[in-house]
């Protein structure tokens, strides 16, 4: 039996999906239980602020959101190397404007460094 690319997807997805229903369950149960409904986020958030939270299990959280984001990428199937020069669109005109303006004042500050060093 082979399985579709499609088929994966919905599966990583729905692998994704059963992960993530565990901080879920948290938060509804704090928004139920406290009766705080949509504001449980920002009463935990609250929480941290006053202290009563400490920053470990934030830091910690925040990590996890991070690795959660990258699977998300991988389970939906977006998760892809950065393509080469030739396969990148081409910069339109304030994209351009920008580079410009940043590649000069970067060639103004290496100027500026040499001028001071005595070069």
């Amino acid at each position: 039996m082979t399985l579709h690319r499609n088929s994966i997807s919905m599966l990583g997805l729905g692998l994704f999906a059963l992960g993530i229903a565990g901080p879920a369950v948290v938060l509804l149960s704090l928004g139920w239980r406290y009766g705080l409904g949509l504001d449980a986020p920002w009463y935990l958030l609250l929480l941290v602020v006053v202290g009563y939270i400490k920053t470990t299990p934030v830091l910690i959280v925040l990590a996890g959101a991070a690795a959660a984001s990258q699977l998300a990428t991988i389970a939906a199937g977006r998760y892809a190397p950065y393509p080469d020069a030739e396969d990148r669109r081409r910069l339109g005109p304030i994209r351009m404007l920008i580079r410009t303006l940043v590649l000069g004042v970067r060639a103004r500050r290496a100027e500026a460094r040499i001028r001071a060093v005595g070069g």
